[in-house]
């Protein structure tokens, strides 16, 4: 198996530094050699090359004719700096704050949309305190379609 060596300088070292706020320090470098991140890392890689790019749908005119995606998880983290730099494709119901994200998984999720869709519009909400959905609330979630769809209007 290829793997791809990382320097502290590249590009996606410096992303999942942001979006794995779990690994730091000794355990960030275990983490980046793992063999499923290295594998994770050379997809990316892939991914960002010009002619797989090329291939992905154009970003509609009309703002009613773009993709949106719902993201019914554990909320976002906003604070987080490169979510944060997509904040013109994110909306959150029913507040920025109620849809805080203190597990993470929804951050995580919310970030592969975001890069791998990126001319899709996201609409999270928070049903949930952890990734396990343990706590979620079917009578909140069932509120939350009608809810997101407002966002449009």
């Amino acid at each position: 198996m290829l793997l791809i060596t990382q320097t502290p300088e590249s590009k996606w070292h410096s992303l999942l530094s942001q979006v794995c706020h779990y690994c730091q320090g000794s355990k960030f470098a275990d983490f980046l050699q793992s063999e499923r991140v290295q594998g994770a890392l050379q997809w990316f890689d892939k991914f960002d090359q010009v002619h797989v790019q090329e291939k992905l749908p154009k970003r509609a005119e009309k703002k009613d004719k773009r993709i949106k995606i719902a993201v019914l998880d554990t909320g976002i983290d906003l604070t987080n700096t490169w979510i944060s730099s997509k904040r013109g494709r994110i909306q959150c119901w029913p507040t920025d704050k109620l849809c805080e994200d203190t597990d993470g998984h929804g951050t995580q999720v919310a970030y592969l949309l975001l890069r791998l869709a990126p001319h899709a519009q996201l609409r999270i909400a928070k049903v949930s305190k952890s990734q396990l959905l343990l706590d979620a609330n079917v009578k909140e979630i069932a509120e939350v379609r009608p809810n997101l769809h407002q966002l449009d209007a």
